[in-house]
């Protein structure tokens, strides 16, 4: 690279550092979808690659889960229908390359990529990119591996140079604190493949609506949900479409759900939904609506298209229970009694049921 190229480089570097970092003071902790894309983005532009990913680490499966992946061509960000295969998509680390990083902090440049046999390119094709050259910076908070960073070159030609390095080293510096608050914010209290509130911050949540009800004398109700045989599907279409069906339920749920409910992954398939200044009759409307959504909308699924259907369980605080552990287990014991009425259906908590497992 000539003098006068490079100084050309140095500018545009020092420019979109400059721009990176007036974006990102207006940004908080709580935008991760806002800072990851604003990240990404800013890395493409400059380092002219045609992908860039931001995997978090699953530590209980040992996978890494796509969370955020925009793809550009010809300086351009491009718009495609892989959402849903992108959020689905798993990458196991047992035989990955990409477990290095597990324990290595160090950014690695990956020249000729193709060669690695060891390393999953599922995200490539589904985006139908052949990955030449790659860097992947690892994401840590505090001793803990929480994430990777890729970012791909598909020109054989133009590998990553020292520049390239050190300016991704600057612009992920930038975001350090915020990738801090994330974690321990956005990552800590919403389920990664759904996006709803984990159980941890969702029991939280419902011990707060309790002393809240009991201080202004208003109600709520619980629902409790789940995929009707959904281990089935897992056997005949795979873990993936697995996923991609939880998805589907989990959209199917929030298009007739307001705002200001509260949706949980209660694990697995099967979740919690908090119905604010709810009567027992808005609760069953809102089932019933949740079972007419299911009917209507048919999951594609390997070239075949069927119908989700779901068990409800309901509890209205006051009547049912005025804790969090017995309201649970009052709309759980509703579930089971929506199972044994031959699910596809919704069934109110009644204290002359059984409790059982399902």
């Amino acid at each position: 690279m000539t003098p006068e190229l490079q100084l050309k480089q140095y500018k545009k570097i020092v420019s979109a550092l400059y721009s990176f970092s007036e974006n990102i003071l207006a940004v908080d902790f709580s935008q991760l979808d806002y800072v990851l894309f604003l990240m990404l983005s800013s890395a493409l532009d400059i380092l002219k690659g045609s992908r860039a990913s931001f995997l978090k680490y699953e530590k209980n499966d040992n996978v890494l889960r796509n969370r955020k992946t925009i793809q550009y061509k010809n300086g351009s960000l491009l718009v495609e229908d892989h959402e849903d295969k992108l959020k689905c998509l798993e990458i196991y680390l047992d035989n990955d390359f990409r477990s290095l990083f597990q324990k290595d902090r160090r950014m690695y440049v990956l020249n000729n990529a193709a060669r690695n046999k060891f390393l999953s390119r599922e995200i490539d094709n589904i985006l139908n990119i052949n990955s030449a050259h790659m860097i992947f910076y690892p994401v840590y908070f505090q001793d803990d591996f929480v994430g990777l960073i890729e970012i791909v070159r598909e020109n054989k030609k133009n590998k990553f140079n020292e520049l390239d390095q050190k300016f991704l080293k600057i612009l992920l510096n930038f975001c350090s604190s915020l990738f801090s608050n994330i974690y321990l914010y956005e990552w800590a209290i919403r389920d990664t493949l759904t996006d709803c509130f984990a159980m941890t911050y969702f029991n939280k949540a419902l011990d707060e609506y309790i002393l809240y009800e009991k201080r202004y004398n208003e109600t709520f109700c619980i629902l409790m949900l789940d995929i009707d045989d959904f281990k089935k599907i897992n056997d005949t279409y795979g873990h993936p479409a697995g996923d991609k069906a939880i998805l589907f339920f989990v959209e199917m749920i929030r298009k007739v759900t307001r705002n200001n409910d509260l949706l949980g992954r209660y694990g697995g398939d099967e979740f919690c939904l908090i119905l604010r200044k709810c009567t027992l009759k808005g609760a069953k409307c809102t089932a019933a609506r949740i079972l007419l959504e299911l009917s209507n909308t048919k999951l594609s699924l390997k070239n075949e298209k069927i119908n989700l259907s779901t068990s409800i369980g309901i509890a209205i605080y006051g009547k049912h229970g005025e804790d969090r552990k017995t309201l649970i287990e009052s709309a759980d014991t509703a579930l089971y009694k929506a199972k044994q009425k031959g699910k596809n259906t919704y069934s109110v908590y009644n204290p002359r049921l059984k409790s059982s497992k399902k």
